[in-house]
């Protein structure tokens, strides 16, 4: 070795440095790249179950209203009871007609039935009355002007 060489001192090569570093940016790049589809892949699915939630809890609060409407209905029915003993029978005709107003049709049909099966004497006689002129097919209203 001459003189010369031994003060040359032994450096890589800056090409081949550039192309490590390249090629370990473009395995960072693809690795990120991975990741964040990876990432990407899981937000929507997050964001598909919470759209599913919001759309069951929205329909469980409809049916809170419905049960807490139709809860209302009830306690109001039941607190036109007192009227259906009262021995007036006019009273007893209003009350029934505001208890099929009130209730659906089958829920009204099955209320009535319960009374009709009443030891109570007044409610069993509303009971029977309202089942004998209930219905059997629709009723059509015409309106004279």
């Amino acid at each position: 070795m001459s003189v010369a060489e031994d003060k040359v001192p032994n450096t890589p090569n800056p090409g081949k440095l550039g192309a490590w570093l390249g090629a370990a940016g473009s395995v960072v790049t693809i690795a990120l790249t991975i990741w964040n589809v990876h990432t990407k892949d899981r937000i929507d699915a997050t964001e598909e179950r919470l759209k599913l939630s919001e759309a069951e809890l929205h329909e469980r609060a409809q049916e809170v209203e419905e049960s807490k409407e139709q809860v209302a209905r009830y306690a109001w029915v039941r607190s036109l009871f007192p009227d259906l003993r009262s021995r007036d029978s006019q009273d007893r005709t209003l009350t029934l007609a505001l208890i099929r107003l009130a209730l659906k049709p089958d829920e009204a049909k099955a209320l009535l039935a319960g009374l009709a099966q009443s030891s109570d004497k007044n409610l069993q006689a509303a009971g029977q009355k309202a089942l004998s002129i209930w219905p059997t097919k629709p009723v059509t209203i015409l309106f004279y002007v």
